[in-house]
């Protein structure tokens, strides 16, 4: 898995800060999802919420993937990324066709020690990141290194081989969020289906049937393909 470096310079306020990676984890066999920050190894570190480790003491912590990380050197720009990212993703109350949790995550993410101002899934004023604005190298940071990516090039997206219930089939590099926006379907269910293997029965996803790639396996195979139809 390749690394995303910031190259952002280290203020001078915050001499104890260490490089910080953001994460996200998956577990292989439940398909549970986890967003958190170490300085340790991101690959190696299989992360500390109370309902992740929970999870993970059940279900197998062999089980435990790095499906995604990216390096920061500031803390400012890493604390505004995590909660855009944790609002974005909808880590705190995000749910599946059955209703159940999507993220391990009981709060958002800031990037720091501690309960994040505002959690979990606060809005308006109560809302970490309210009030706060954005420089021009902030917002295009963020766009670049958004963990959910249409960019085909990005080594990050992953790859979907979805299947309409007339037979159709789509092949997806990332933004699956705007492949469902745009057909009314629901993005949390594809991920049902696609860890499940079943096609869904209810909801707005009846009859479809999605596969999730890995991106790195499979980039080639999918190289030439659209982003959507």
């Amino acid at each position: 898995m390749s690394i995303d470096y910031i190259t952002t310079s280290t203020d001078e306020n915050q001499p104890d800060f260490q490089p910080t990676y953001l994460y996200i984890k998956r577990h292989s066999i439940t398909g549970l999802l986890y967003f958190g920050f170490t300085a340790e190894d991101p690959e190696k570190y299989l992360g500390s919420g109370k309902h992740w480790k929970r999870h993970l003491r059940k279900h197998g912590k062999e089980f435990v993937e790095t499906i995604w990380f990216c390096l920061f050197n500031d803390q400012e720009e890493l604390t505004k990324f995590a909660l855009m990212c944790s609002e974005y993703m909808d880590i705190v109350k995000s749910k599946d066709a059955n209703g159940k949790k999507i993220w391990a995550n009981l709060m958002v993410e800031n990037g720091r020690t501690g309960r994040p101002k505002g959690c979990p899934g606060s809005s308006g004023k109560k809302n970490g990141m309210y009030g706060v604005k954005k420089s021009p190298e902030t917002i295009a940071l963020q766009k670049k290194n958004q963990p959910s990516t249409a960019e085909d090039k990005n080594p990050r997206a992953l790859c979907w081989t979805i299947i309409s219930p007339d037979g159709e089939i789509f092949h997806i590099v990332g933004n699956l969020k705007k492949f469902c926006g745009d057909r009314r379907l629901s993005g949390s269910g594809m991920w049902q289906i696609a860890d499940t293997g079943i096609p869904s029965t209810k909801g707005k996803n009846v009859g479809w049937m999605a596969y999730r790639h890995n991106p790195a396996s499979d980039r080639t195979d999918l190289r030439n393909s659209v982003s959507a139809k």
